[in-house]
């Protein structure tokens, strides 16, 4: 699972932050799960000299790789 951050946010855009192999056969599905912390949305603010969540709309990836995202979710955080 990958997050991509709001363009406030310093650094990366896109940061894996979870993994689970699922193997799923042809033409079948499955249902997976991942937690992701709060936590771990936390960029550094040059400004504050500090970690935080900066707010605005995120999206979760879902994909093999990064650039073969199949599902994605966004949402926002407010200040």
């Amino acid at each position: 699972a990958y997050i991509e951050y709001p363009l406030a946010a310093n650094g990366p855009l896109r940061e894996m932050k979870a993994f689970r192999k699922v193997h799923v056969p042809v033409q079948a599905t499955r249902k997976a799960s991942i937690e992701i912390a709060i936590s771990e949305l936390e960029k550094w603010n040059d400004d504050k000299q500090r970690m935080e969540i900066f707010p605005g709309t995120y999206r979760l990836l879902i994909g093999s790789n990064s650039r073969d995202i199949v599902m994605s979710q966004e949402f926002t955080i407010e200040k």
